[in-house]
């Protein structure tokens, strides 16, 4: 659905494409082809800061590896979380989201918190809580799961709205947002705006 959305948008989509290498003037792919740009928007993922953390194992991606307890193998004074650490349940590993960074934040806390007060209950082991994804593609159209339940276009659009407006601290916020929202829907508009182009560019003129 997703594909198709953007393809009727104007989008061109290529997927199982590899990029080789990037210019100031293109994009390479793996197969030889050259896309000729001087703007390039890269969202594939993050790599984690490399810190010294005293030999802990790492798997492929250079992630530290934790053990089901968010803590360093061998050590109970030392927790890692976030895009940092490879956490892996049930066989697999936990994507890098913000919904699981906070989930493991909360643990973590509740785990120092109950050894400052010298709880004496047992630390369970963290659980992951997948309340579900949600992507925007643009106006009028999204796409969701939520457990089995799968959702898209308006629906999932809407969905992802109020999903947003939730999660925002303060009543304030939500209505500033809320009202910025409507203007841009009504109006057509974009909060920002900038076009700067200091020389020529021939891609640009050519094109």
């Amino acid at each position: 659905y997703t594909e198709t959305t953007l393809r009727r948008r104007g989008a061109e989509v290529r997927t199982a494409t590899l990029v080789e290498k990037a210019t100031g003037v293109s994009a390479i792919l793996l197969t030889g082809d050259l896309i000729e740009t001087r703007t390039i928007v890269w969202s594939a993922g993050v790599r984690p800061v490399d810190i010294d953390a005293r030999g802990a194992p790492r798997v492929a991606t250079k992630k530290i590896e934790v053990d089901d307890r968010l803590m360093l193998p061998g050590r109970e004074d030392v927790f890692a979380i976030g895009d940092l650490v490879s956490v892996q349940l049930d066989g697999d590993r936990l994507p890098m989201l913000a919904p699981v960074a906070i989930q493991e934040g909360r643990y973590v806390a509740r785990a120092i918190v109950g050894r400052v007060k010298a709880s004496p209950r047992t630390l369970k082991p963290f659980r992951y809580v997948d309340k579900g994804t949600m992507a925007t593609i643009g106006r009028n159209a999204a796409v969701g799961q939520i457990g089995r339940i799968r959702f898209k276009g308006l629906l999932g659009w809407i969905a992802w709205l109020v999903v947003h407006l939730y999660y925002l601290v303060g009543f304030r916020n939500r209505l500033v947002v809320l009202a910025s929202w409507t203007w841009n829907y009504f109006r057509k508009d974009r909060p920002l705006r900038i076009v700067v182009r200091a020389q020529e560019d021939r891609i640009a003129d050519n094109s």
